[in-house]
């Protein structure tokens, strides 16, 4: 009996692990989706920059140069687009504290 309740408490906190990991991953799979929506909402040279930048790891001078554009220019759409990103996210009830934990890869 001391065996089978064993188990049974085993297999029981398992379960709940397991549960509290389907949600955690559900709920950031929902905060990532919204930040995709929210990169879609950018205009496409801003969409542009910000990939550039956060995907390919470029700096502004080198997307600069790349697009053909003044390093100002860049910075402005990079501004621009975090800005949009953000405003997005407020409105649609994103938490800032997932918000901030989402974009430490970015930055």
């Amino acid at each position: 009996m001391a065996l089978e309740k064993k188990t049974r408490d085993s297999l029981q906190k398992a379960q709940t692990g397991y549960e509290q990991n389907v949600e955690q991953y559900l709920s950031y799979k929902e905060k990532v989706n919204q930040v995709a929506e929210a990169i879609d909402q950018l205009s496409p040279q801003q969409r542009l920059i910000f990939s550039l930048n956060r995907d390919k790891g470029l700096k502004n001078e080198e997307i600069a140069h790349q697009l053909n554009l003044s390093p100002n220019t860049v910075k402005t759409h990079m501004v621009s687009a975090l800005r949009k990103i953000r405003s997005f996210l407020e409105s649609h009830a994103v938490h800032l504290f997932s918000l901030a934990l989402l974009f430490l890869k970015f930055f």
